[in-house]
């Protein structure tokens, strides 16, 4: 019974062992995944916004193109400040190309430069979950606690990419958040049915296979039960031949010598030596027998069997004695 719960609580072990590797490689997977959505959604807006400030820009700017003037910074802020009319737009900054902020709206938002990490060529979105992350909009963030959706996209200031400036926009993050969320729940659904159909199949195979390799144990224990029967049996049979064969001779002499009547009181000399060949001859017999005893007795019990010597002298006579002829 303690060998087959030992046997159970193994394999449950493994398979539960088995089922958190497998978890644990299906989440390492899909974590990366959730990453690059993540990623991939706020690029999206990022370029969304990016298309719209190119639009203002050239629309601000054809007035002065027009005019064969050339066009400089301050031209082009002046034709984003259109920009305060986006839907859910908190704040805007403006910055030159050295990095300096130009201008701002509204003035709570004001920051002295742009970061240089933030200074990149193609537009770049940023969540930030709350005000913890969210020092680059200065004390705007006094308008509430967030989420917010950071976007920096660099503006050409002529018909080139260089040189550029920087216009950083602040955006109410709710409903990327609410994305976001709604991504995270898809993907969370798909990965613990993931789980849970592996873990199935898992818990299946691995439980067949235990009780397919018990079972495996059982036959051979038992064909190893059968075997070491056997063995036992033609063992008992081959020492209980020997011990026929090896009492053959020794009960014949004590039969001879009874029914000889060697044991006559008128030869005293002569029935001596007859009860001494006797003794031996029991001696050897009980040898035999404790021989076969020691081989045949349970060690675990720790069981010792003796033959008295008498026992033997008198089973033997009682066997012998209707044999004898009467004496003389």
């Amino acid at each position: 019974m303690i060998r087959l719960a030992s046997h159970r609580s193994f394999a449950w072990l493994v398979i539960i062992g088995a089922v958190l590797l497998m978890s644990a490689v299906i989440m390492a997977v899909a974590w990366p995944v959730r990453t690059a959505l993540h990623q991939q959604i706020l690029r999206r807006e990022a370029v969304a916004l990016a298309a719209v400030v190119e639009v203002q820009r050239e629309s601000g700017t054809r007035a002065v193109r027009d005019l064969g003037v050339e066009i400089d910074s301050l031209d082009v802020f002046y034709a984003l400040l259109e920009s305060p009319r986006l839907e859910g737009l908190v704040a805007m900054q403006l910055f030159a190309a050295d990095g300096q902020i130009t201008l701002v709206v509204p003035d709570a938002a004001f920051v002295d430069e742009l970061p240089p990490s933030q200074q990149v060529a193609d537009p770049q979105a940023v969540f930030h979950h709350d005000n913890s992350t969210a020092g680059g909009l200065g004390l705007a963030t006094s308008a509430g606690e967030g989420p917010w959706l950071e976007v920096v996209i660099p503006v050409a200031i002529g018909t080139t990419a260089e040189p550029r400036v920087w216009a950083r926009y602040w955006l109410d993050g709710r409903p990327v958040a609410a994305e976001l969320a709604e991504v995270d729940a898809r993907l969370g659904w798909q990965v613990g049915a993931s789980a849970a159909g592996g873990s199935v199949v898992l818990v299946l195979g691995l439980g067949w296979a235990f009780a397919h390799l018990r079972r495996q144990q059982d036959d051979l224990a038992r064909a190893n039960r059968e075997l070491l029967l056997n063995s036992k049996t033609a063992a008992i049979g081959a020492i209980s031949a020997h011990l026929m064969h090896g009492l053959k001779n020794p009960l014949a002499g004590i039969e001879g010598f009874i029914a000889d009547g060697e044991f006559s009181q008128s030869d005293p000399a002569a029935t001596g030596e007859a009860w001494r060949e006797a003794v031996e001859t029991t001696r050897r017999v009980r040898r035999m027998i404790n021989e076969v005893v020691g081989v045949l007795q349970d060690q675990s019990l720790g069981a010792d069997y003796t033959v008295p010597v008498r026992e033997v002298v008198e089973q033997s006579i009682t066997e012998a004695r209707p044999a004898a002829p009467p004496p003389r």
